[in-house]
């Protein structure tokens, strides 16, 4: 009983981010970049430049050594959706929103690589949408194929064999108690406090260099 309680609750708030995430997409900054959508909802203006740069650079790396790749991308996702959703570098694609998500801080720094393998990753759970995982095996399995697809696009690039062996090494890492409802549950809310505290951080910084100028 317990355990449906916890699913409901859980849909509920997923329902009511959907909500909000929908409209992202409407407010963001549009930019096509070889046939793909690309939304930048940013709160600083003066990222920008440096994040439109590096998803350009990444989405090109992926059409340049892997072709029919880019091309199912360019297929199964809407778009790529940059927001501020975590103060880290994260990725994730919602089944029913369809978007790969990156977080701001992804493109912040010169490691388009990693963003490239990020849009893999998630494009492949756009792939394998219609496979339902609702338990923690079998969450696990499509993360398997996820890390899987990432380790074939860097076997495609020149000079990335240590790449290939950390996501090798990911891919044994991996435990199914990790894809739990409880620790997926965990990771959204220490994502969504430190993206909280981190928004809460810009806010007093901007306002005491408004009083600083005043």
């Amino acid at each position: 009983m317990s355990r449906l309680l916890n699913r409901i609750v859980a849909n509920m708030r997923a329902e009511a981010m959907l909500a909000v995430l929908r409209l992202l997409p409407l407010v963001s900054r549009r930019r096509d970049v070889l046939g793909v959508r690309t939304y930048l909802a940013l709160t600083d203006t003066n990222q920008f430049a440096t994040v439109r740069n590096q998803l350009d650079l990444a989405i090109r790396l992926i059409a340049q050594f892997d072709p029919p790749r880019f091309a199912r991308i360019a297929r199964d996702l809407k778009g790529i959706l940059v927001y501020p959703f975590s103060p880290r570098p994260r990725a994730q694609y919602i089944r029913s929103f369809g978007y790969c998500e990156l977080s701001t801080s992804t493109l912040l720094g010169d490691d388009f690589v990693s963003a490239a393998c990020m849009i893999v990753h998630e494009a492949t759970h756009a792939r394998l949408r219609r496979v339902r995982a609702h338990e923690a095996e079998q969450r696990l399995r499509v993360e398997r194929a996820c890390i899987a697809q990432e380790i074939a696009f860097l076997e495609r690039l020149p000079h990335m064999s240590s790449r290939v062996e950390s996501a090798q090494d990911m891919l044994k890492s991996l435990n199914a108690e990790d894809y739990t409802d409880a620790a997926l549950w965990a990771d959204y809310l220490s994502e969504w406090r430190a993206a909280a505290a981190t928004a809460t951080r810009r806010v007093a910084a901007r306002d005491s260099r408004q009083s600083t100028s005043e």
